[in-house]
């Protein structure tokens, strides 16, 4: 389990994975593209991935030292359910 202390913790965490999901759109976009089929959804993904990122970077930087409570939370990739 990763420790998550602070609100730049979390803004950190958050931005990661929404890196991953981003990037994992991107290629299988790129993929698609090629084909021509199928490529609305994975857009919106990586549109959205995209926008939450531009909107953490909004979140002012004094806050980014702020406690959190209950900063335990499951490693990148998490649990996935089959």
């Amino acid at each position: 389990m990763h420790s998550i202390r602070t609100l730049g913790d979390v803004i950190h965490a958050v931005t990661n994975s929404l890196s991953l999901i981003s990037s994992h759109a991107q290629y299988h976009l790129g993929k698609r593209e090629a084909a021509r089929s199928g490529t609305e959804g994975l857009q919106v993904i990586y549109d959205e991935a995209e926008r939450a990122v531009r909107l953490l970077a909004l979140v002012p930087q004094g806050l980014a030292g702020s406690r959190v409570q209950g900063g335990d939370m499951p490693p990148p990739g998490g649990t996935r359910r089959t």
